[in-house]
């Protein structure tokens, strides 16, 4: 989809706030182009090509805090109880 050369040698930040801002400031020139290719994109183009775009913006859309979505939390009451070991089955079927 895009087809761009990678730099050979990228400069690194020594400490982790400038890394991260790093990081956000590539991603979000990264989400950037990927937008704008898919919005160049006919509508067959995009049919043939939504798995690509889909796996493309996902990494993008959790850099630029898109995401609206969240995953479920599951809640361990066994754990919470305080409760060691698996639970007892109470009503086993043959």
């Amino acid at each position: 989809m895009i087809a761009e050369p990678v730099a050979e040698s990228v400069e690194v930040s020594s400490d982790l706030q400038s890394q991260q801002e790093q990081y956000t400031a590539g991603m979000t020139r990264y989400a950037l182009t990927v937008a704008a290719a898919a919005a160049q994109m006919d509508g067959n183009e995009a049919l043939l090509k939504s798995d690509k775009v889909k796996r493309a913006d996902e990494v993008p859309r959790r850099a630029l805090n898109l995401e609206t979505e969240k995953p479920s939390q599951v809640i361990q009451i066994g754990l919470l109880c305080g409760a060691s070991g698996p639970m007892p089955l109470r009503h086993r079927r043959a």
